[in-house]
């Protein structure tokens, strides 16, 4: 039987989830699919929580080449604060993760240079795959 080759975005989800349970996170991959205002639904890479804790929504995209997908990145973001609002019971805030060597404004996107063109800056973070990493091992997500 043949082994499904994996993705860097699946490699990239197993070390975050090692990273969260070593760090006393839990999480679940359980598919959730979020709709888009006036597009396809979207899938939720993770929900994270500390147990009595705050939960976040975890999107992680993963580029290894330049393309479009810098572009997107602001209707990410939209709909990242859109899934957030509509259970502020539910979710403290999301996380969107970028990986890869491939994102043209990566470093305008990690640094806060969306933030003064959003109406809600903190419910939606970007980070890089290593912010992440380091945020999660600190224990402060």
């Amino acid at each position: 039987m043949r082994r499904k080759k994996l993705t860097l975005r699946e490699v990239a989800e197993c070390t975050l989830t090692s990273a969260l349970g070593r760090s006393g996170y839990r999480w679940s991959q359980e598919s959730q699919r979020k709709s888009r205002q006036g597009k396809d639904a979207w899938e939720i890479s993770l929900t994270v929580w500390r147990r009595r804790g705050k939960r976040f929504l975890v999107w992680v995209k993963w580029r290894q080449k330049v393309g479009l997908a810098d572009e997107t990145i602001p209707f990410d973001v939209i709909c990242l604060t859109r899934a957030v609002l509509e259970r502020p019971e539910g979710f403290a805030r999301a996380y969107l993760v970028l990986g890869g060597l491939g994102w043209k404004m990566h470093d305008f996107y990690t640094g806060g240079g969306l933030k003064q063109y959003l109406v809600h800056p903190n419910l939606v973070r970007i980070v890089s795959y290593e912010q992440f990493l380091t945020m999660a091992g600190r224990k402060a997500l």
